[in-house]
């Protein structure tokens, strides 16, 4: 699927006390710490994802008559097609790589 821009470049990581006391409780057969309290610990860092913001291209879409499964589509602009500054400007979708 497609991923629009700055949605996922960083994803939350339980830190590894957390990680390690959650197992601790469990092997005690100890209640687990909800989400909410691992929230309110501040348990969770931000961490890069590493995915690569490269541009695709703009696909256009038209709305769908409802007897197909996709849309009518059609690709308006491939990456080759414009400068990256023009790119970065626009905003870009992205799909996981070796699927485009």
């Amino acid at each position: 699927g497609l991923r629009m821009p700055y949605c996922d470049k960083a994803q939350e990581i339980l830190q590894k006390r957390f990680v390690e006391e959650q197992a601790q409780r469990k092997a005690d057969g100890r209640e687990l710490m909800t989400e909410k309290q691992l929230r309110e610990e501040r348990a969770y860092r931000k961490e890069e994802s590493g995915r690569p913001c490269l541009p695709v291209g703009i696909l256009r879409c038209y709305p769908p008559d409802w007897s197909e499964d996709l849309p009518e589509h059609e690709w308006t602009t491939r990456p080759e097609d414009l400068p990256i500054e023009r790119w970065m400007q626009l905003g870009r979708c992205r799909c996981p790589r070796g699927t485009a």
